[in-house]
């Protein structure tokens, strides 16, 4: 009997989104008749952890216009043909990280992908929305069928994980503090139950059939959307841009040239969080109120996998 071929495309800078791979195969290496295969991607010039400021702010404008850096050879062999390809990442600044953009920008990605069964997997603080759907016009470009989403989130509020997730990045201190604030990044226990999401991948495996992949995944509460991050974050992903394209006129990534541009935009952005944040909240609750037909849509809509609008 040929054993069925799973390739896991991940990257993961501070190890959380490893820990969510392992989980979500577990099934897949306990089967005898499925043939896993990983392949972490690596860069040519690594991404720190923790990061220092400087450097988190210099990825901002090629994260956001998908500007792929060099990576390290990858070492699965393209010309092998894939029953499955599960990719794995994490958003950047409402963007696909570059790690990932950049393995999806390369020859070998496009040749493994075409025509391939595609799961994509992400670990973020909670906005991932915009990102997703830039790899999922990617994944359409290259002819891959994209057939299921899994996306594990920090449950807490936007403001806590704010607060939270910046030690983590910046001293790489993921542990609560102060009596007050929690764990930061996706639940442990979240993360260790994600297997169940893999026994469902596998159950379709083995029967050749992804029809209704995400229909189940959806059921075991693989996706959440909060309505008020989606609106939050469609604001964020039509300045982002603009901003982006501003820094990069100054030079690409690494040029001094371009740091007063950099500090500018890394002072604005939190400070007008803070400042603009009952402004949102009541934005957002008109939007909530008001248009509740289209923000319904576009929960659905990216809850699901298809590029079109879900009936």
């Amino acid at each position: 009997m040929t054993k069925k071929k799973i390739l896991v495309v991940y990257y993961s800078q501070t190890r959380q989104l490893s820990e969510i791979v392992k989980s979500l195969t577990r099934p897949f290496k306990k089967d005898s008749t499925v043939e896993v295969e990983y392949e972490e991607l690596q860069m040519k010039e690594p991404f720190p952890f923790p990061w220092n400021a400087d450097q988190f702010w210099d990825a901002f404008p090629e994260s956001v216009l998908e500007v792929p850096f060099e990576l390290e050879p990858t070492k699965f062999n393209a010309d092998q043909a894939y029953d499955l390809v599960i990719l794995a990442g994490q958003p950047w600044f409402l963007s696909p990280s570059i790690p990932i953009n950049s393995f999806l920008h390369t020859e070998k990605a496009a040749k493994i992908l075409k025509n391939t069964p595609v799961v994509t997997v992400m670990g973020a603080r909670n906005m991932w929305l915009t990102a997703h759907e830039k790899v999922k016009k990617r994944l359409n470009d290259l002819q891959a069928h994209l057939c299921g989403n899994i996306t594990l989130v920090d449950k807490h509020s936007n403001l806590i994980s704010l607060i939270t997730i910046i030690g983590w990045l910046f001293k790489g201190k993921k542990e609560g503090f102060m009596n007050i604030f929690p764990r930061s990044g996706v639940d442990d226990e979240e993360i260790r139950g994600a297997d169940k999401f893999g026994e469902t991948i596998l159950d379709h495996l083995l029967k050749d059939d992804f029809s209704n992949l995400q229909e189940q995944l959806l059921k075991q509460n693989a996706v959440q959307i909060k309505p008020s991050l989606m609106i939050l974050e469609k604001r964020g992903a039509k300045t982002f841009p603009v901003w982006a394209r501003f820094i990069r006129r100054k030079g690409a990534h690494g040029d001094p040239a371009r740091k007063f541009r950099l500090k500018l935009f890394a002072y604005i952005l939190p400070t007008g969080i803070v400042l603009l944040s009952p402004v949102t909240a009541l934005l957002t609750f008109l939007t909530k109120v008001f248009r509740k037909q289209y923000v319904n849509d576009q929960i659905n809509y990216s809850s699901y996998t298809s590029l079109e609008p879900v009936s």
